[in-house]
């Protein structure tokens, strides 16, 4: 379960990317990912329900971003969720809760990736792109990942002219290396996939 249509972009364009993940494919059908209407705050609050009324799976994942209005910490959102989860039959030993800390850019922006580079539109090399963040007030991480990813996101797209669509994020998850991503939630869902799936 995913809070909208631009995390399934990106979980099926990674899932469809399963060799890359050392796994085999955990698709079976079209309802594999199942997108919440009320986005995260209606996966936090109600995902189990609509998860307990879904067609029975093997195993259940379900992710959201960390930063919505409301929103408690991602510890709490976490077990809470995994909580509700329990309630409904969903065990512990069949299930996960991935909460990205702010949101999904997090896992998307990778400066020292030549294809991050050419999606995004960017004419100039990474550390251009670097100084360019800085230089607009956009902090980053040992990684060179933005504190504030999203809107980071928003603010080069506009400067290149690509506008922000979903259809950006799924191009960047179908080709970026999926080993060297060391953002820690997107290690979470690689490794409970890689212990639900791996070959």
């Amino acid at each position: 379960m995913v809070a909208d249509s631009t995390t399934e972009h990106v979980v099926k364009a990674v899932l469809q990317r399963h060799h890359s993940l050392g796994i085999s494919s955990p698709f079976h059908d079209k309802s594999t990912v199942i997108v919440h209407s009320e986005r995260d705050p209606g996966v936090y609050r109600r995902g189990h329900e609509l998860l307990s009324a879904s067609p029975k799976a093997r195993y259940t994942l379900v992710i959201l971003d960390s930063d919505w209005d409301g929103a408690p910490s991602a510890d709490t959102i976490r077990s809470y969720i995994m909580q509700n989860l329990s309630t409904v039959g969903i065990s512990e030993d069949v299930s996960d809760v991935i909460v990205i800390e702010p949101e999904l850019e997090k896992w998307i922006w990778v400066i020292d990736n030549p294809n991050f580079l050419r999606i995004i539109n960017w004419d100039g090399t990474s550390s251009d792109l670097r100084n360019w963040l800085l230089d607009n007030h956009f902090e980053l991480d040992a990684h060179n990942k933005p504190s504030r990813p999203k809107e980071a996101l928003e603010a080069v797209l506009y400067y290149t002219g690509r506008p922000f669509s979903s259809a950006i994020h799924k191009e960047i998850a179908e080709v970026v290396s999926l080993h060297n991503c060391v953002e820690p939630t997107f290690l979470m869902f690689k490794n409970r996939l890689n212990e639900w799936f791996g070959l």
